[in-house]
């Protein structure tokens, strides 16, 4: 699903494509559904082999990556260029041990190349799990 009218459906799918062939993401089974200056939403259906940790909840690095990247292609969906994480902070607001959580993040503030970003995770219940901000670059 692609909402941003600069942001050409052949773009996301190419990006779609690209980011579930990075072979991080395939481990960690990421699947891209929006990619959008708007809202940008990935989506995880928690593997208790890979995803949780020693207490048997969802790692913090995992909210922590689909916080990254999902903010990150928002800031993409405006720059339509390759972004790097300049700043990442994350508040970890509770957990979870199974079925999907869902990650969104959109740009709140953007200059030339610099963006500002806001993002979620959340259970399918629509419990918030943590919630984070971030800066990127827009590399030329």
């Amino acid at each position: 699903m692609i909402r941003n009218q600069n942001f050409q459906e052949s773009l996301f799918l190419k990006t779609k494509r690209t980011m579930e062939e990075v072979p991080f993401w395939k481990l960690i089974g990421c699947e891209v559904e929006t990619i959008d200056s708007e809202v940008s939403r990935i989506v995880l259906n928690i593997n208790e082999n890979i995803h949780l940790n020693a207490s048997s909840l969802v790692h913090g690095g995992v909210y922590a990556s689909l916080l990254d990247n999902v903010m990150g292609l928002s800031a993409k969906a405006i720059s339509q260029t390759r972004v790097v994480t300049t700043n990442l902070n994350i508040h970890f607001l509770s957990n979870t041990d199974k079925g999907k959580i869902i990650a969104t993040g959109k740009v709140i503030y953007q200059s030339k190349s610099a963006f500002a970003t806001q993002g979620e995770v959340r259970d399918q219940a629509g419990n918030l799990l943590a919630h984070a901000t971030a800066n990127f670059l827009a590399l030329k």
